[in-house]
């Protein structure tokens, strides 16, 4: 799907409450946050066929695998699905119950998200930034979960350190790991489909991303040349942009503030229900 890794969250839930099993939300929400189609046609365009496909088919193997082992971990009560809804009452819903909650989670998310990346001092990533060639895969790896990203997003600024010379190794390591530096997003799965399958998710990215990072660096790390040719680019890159929709200022802002209401009426019916 060519939208970003947060825009599919809305639906993952809507998924999960409308019966869907564990294993089919884990593998739909990394297949469509690491394996957008922007993505793979900017990756195209700035860092080659090459990396590309290598990272495609580490996007594949790690959705794959966390879908199967969640099927092997979690035991999925019987879901409470919700009934056929009209138009009308379906917008209803996503606002008031579905979006309500998400917006609630999403605002405590962006609170922890601030203070990570307040933790996280800039002298740690700046050899990184200024040397990319001698990025070690643990500083990579801190990068990458104190970042907030979304993954077409991430692509050109992974694509520029690679150019600069960082290892292939890092390079794919960095694009997915990416997707767990989201932090409100991930509040929001925490929330919305359990600590179970969450975690799942995070460590089949960290321990995958890693092992696939170590086999890259066996086999092609060593003379690797970096894709160069801006010219060429810039069709995957037209391409890219007509996929992912531009958000209009003004309806940035108005998102915002629904946000901010939404989640603090999720957080008055929760304060409700827990009192009564």
């Amino acid at each position: 799907m060519p939208i970003c890794n947060c825009g599919v969250i809305p639906l993952v839930i809507s998924f999960k409450r409308r019966g869907w099993c564990s294993s089919a939300v884990a593998a739909f929400y990394l297949a469509a946050a690491l394996i957008n189609p922007a993505s793979i046609l900017a990756s195209l365009g700035l860092l080659g066929s090459e990396l590309t496909t290598i990272y495609l088919l580490t996007s594949l193997i790690i959705t794959l695998a966390a879908a199967y082992v969640v099927e092997r971990c979690e035991s999925d009560k019987k879901p409470e699905l919700i009934a056929a809804f009209s138009l009308s009452e379906s917008f209803l819903w996503s606002f008031r119950e579905l979006g309500s909650v998400m917006a609630m989670w999403c605002l405590l998310g962006i609170l922890i998200q601030g203070l990570v990346m307040t933790i996280f001092p800039a002298s740690l990533f700046q050899s990184l930034l200024s040397l990319p060639e001698k990025a070690a895969p643990l500083q990579v790896v801190l990068m990458g979960i104190s970042r907030y990203a979304c993954i077409p997003d991430d692509v050109p600024f992974v694509a520029s350190l690679s150019a600069a010379g960082m290892a292939p190794s890092c390079t794919v390591l960095l694009l997915i790991v990416g997707i767990v530096s989201n932090i409100p997003e991930l509040v929001i799965l925490l929330g919305m489909i359990g600590r179970k399958v969450t975690g799942i998710i995070i460590m089949t990215v960290l321990l995958l991303g890693s092992v696939a990072a170590f086999m890259i660096h066996l086999l092609i790390d060593e003379g690797f040349i970096p894709l160069l040719d801006l010219s060429s680019s810039d069709v995957y890159l037209k391409a890219a942009n007509i996929l992912t929709l531009g958000s209009w200022r003004p309806a940035a802002s108005v998102c915002a503030l629904l946000l901010l209401v939404l989640g603090g009426y999720g957080l008055y019916r929760q304060i409700t229900q827990a009192v009564h």
